[in-house]
């Protein structure tokens, strides 16, 4: 099985790019930072602050959004790690 590993900056632009394609993106909308924690979950920073509402405002209309892409992708990478 061949081990593949990305750098930080590319796994947010796959993230970014995987965003870009959900049916409800919105312009603005995008994965900003990304760590691994200690225990080896995410912390995972998404920009809330576009399209001239606020921060709350899009976090309560667009948090779905980033969950779902973050989720998708991570079943996305564990089939093609179990391949």
């Amino acid at each position: 099985m061949e081990n593949r590993q990305i750098n930080k900056e590319q796994l947010l632009q796959l993230l970014n790019l995987h965003l870009q394609q959900h049916p409800a993106f919105e312009e603005g909308m995008s994965f900003d930072d990304i760590n691994v924690l200690a225990n080896s979950s995410y912390d995972v920073r998404a920009n809330f602050n576009f399209g001239g509402n606020s921060v709350a405002e899009n976090y309560n209309k667009f948090g779905y959004i980033y969950n779902e892409v973050f989720k998708d992708f991570l079943e996305k990478q564990e089939k093609e790690r179990l391949r």
